[in-house]
């Protein structure tokens, strides 16, 4: 697998947002693990699509996600402190800062070209209990 394009997207996290994936209007907004070692930005529209996930680490992990296309997100400083965390297919691929702790974002499985970022460590991001959408990840096969 090594030089294909799925090998490149598994450590692909951006330095630098990409094309907008939609014409929706946007903002931009910066996030943080608790530690303050990483520090990361999102484009999001202005309603984003928020979700929580029955999935049996997502139910452990306990976090809602913004969901955002992988151009949409970058790292502004502290990737050297991330550590990944993989199972089962291997293709969802969750970030954590490796001093902290704490749950960054993740790279999908469902659509791996979509990350879902911690909304908690999302400054100035307004989470309405009921907008969140319930997603059946342990239903997935």
């Amino acid at each position: 697998m090594e030089g294909s394009s799925a090998a490149k997207r598994a450590i692909f996290i951006p330095e630098d947002f990409g094309s907008p994936a939609s014409s929706v209007p946007t903002r931009v907004l910066k996030g943080a693990c608790h530690c303050g070692a990483v520090h990361f930005e999102v484009r999001t529209e202005a309603v984003p699509r928020i979700t929580s996930c029955n999935c049996t680490f997502c139910r452990k992990k306990n976090s809602i996600s913004l969901k955002v296309h992988e151009t949409d997100i970058r790292i502004v400083s502290g990737r050297e402190h991330l550590s990944l965390y993989q199972w089962h297919t291997r293709t969802a691929q969750h970030w954590f800062c490796a001093r902290c702790g704490i749950y960054a974002f993740h790279r999908t499985r469902k659509r791996p070209d979509h990350f879902g970022v911690n909304a908690f460590c999302v400054a100035g991001l307004e989470v309405d209990p009921d907008r969140i959408e319930k997603l059946n990840g342990i239903g997935s096969p």
